[in-house]
C-alpha cells in the first residue's frame, strides 16, 4: 500500500496514551547503527545507569519515537519500524544531533484503548522564487480523544497533567512503500517520519468533568514528527 502520513491514526479506531515520562534529557549525538533495520544510538552527557530506563521502554525524540533495545552508561539504542523512513538516509530525517528526548515506561504509565473521536489535518506549502516552487509540505495533525472512566479513579487526571506524551496506534499493520521516493528531498514526508506506530504528541487542549463516580475527558493532541 502507499505510505500516507499518519495513516495509522487516520484509520485506527483506538490509541494508547503513554504519559508521565520517567526521564528527560538532550542528546549530544545521534548515530545510525542500522544493520538490516532502522536503529540509532542516542548519546547523552548524563550517566544513565542510575535512571529507571529499561529495554522495551519508549524513547521519544523530536523526529520520531522508537523502542529501546539497549541501555549503556551514557547512550541507548533505539529501534524504529521499517515504515519510519522510506530510504536508508536516517540522518536526513533526524535533522540535528541535539534532540530533546523523553523516555516513557512501557508498563505502568500507559493507558490503553482510548477511542479516536476526530482526526484533523492541515497541510501548509512552503515555496520559494518567482515560480513559487514547493520545497516542503508541513503537516499539522490533531487527534481528539474523549475517554470515559466509569469510576473516577484519578487515571484521567494523571494523563491530563503529564509533561509529555506518546500516542501508540492500535493499528499495527506493517506498512511498506510501493514505489521509489524522491531521493533528493523528502517532499512527500515533510522531512520527517511517515508511518510509525508511535507518535510524540503535545496536549494542546484538555478538560475533564465528573458526575457521580463517572469521569469524562476531552483531549486534543497535536501529533509531532
Amino acid at each position: 500500500m502507499e505510505l500516507i502520513k499518519n495513516s495509522r491514526f487516520r484509520t485506527g479506531e483506538k490509541v494508547d496514551i503513554y504519559h508521565s515520562p520517567v526521564w528527560e534529557g538532550n542528546t549530544t549525538d545521534i548515530i545510525d547503527i542500522s544493520a538490516g533495520g532502522y536503529t540509532v544510538q542516542a548519546v547523552f552527557a548524563e550517566d544513565l545507569t542510575a535512571e529507571m530506563i529499561y529495554v522495551g521502554d519508549i524513547a521519544a525524540f523530536s523526529f520520531g519515537v522508537g523502542i529501546i533495545t539497549a541501555v549503556n552508561v551514557n547512550d541507548i539504542h533505539v529501534d524504529f519500524p521499517n515504515s519510519m523512513f522510506p530510504d536508508n538516509d536516517i540522518a536526513k530525517y533526524v535533522g540535528r544531533e541535539n534532540q530533546h528526548t523523553l523516555i516513557f515506561s512501557d508498563t505502568g504509565k500507559v493507558e490503553a484503548g482510548f477511542t479516536v473521536a476526530k482526526y484533523t489535518e492541515v497541510v501548509n506549502q512552503a515555496t520559494y522564487g518567482y515560480a513559487k516552487v514547493v520545497y516542503n509540505l508541513q503537516t499539522e495533525a490533531n487527534l481528539i480523544l474523549t475517554p470515559v472512566r466509569l469510576v473516577d479513579d484519578g487515571i484521567l487526571a494523571k494523563v491530563l497533567y503529564s509533561k509529555g506524551y506518546v500516542l501508540k496506534s492500535c493499528n499495527d499493520e506493517n506498512y511498506t512503500p510501493t514505489n521509489t521516493w524522491n531521493g533528493t528531498f523528502p517532499l512527500e514526508l515533510s522531512g520527517t517520519s511517515i508511518d510509525p506506530i508511535y507518535r510524540r504528541a503535545y496536549l494542546i487542549e484538555r478538560g475533564m468533568e465528573s458526575k457521580g463516580r463517572k469521569a469524562k475527558a476531552k483531549m486534543t493532541f497535536k501529533l509531532i514528527g
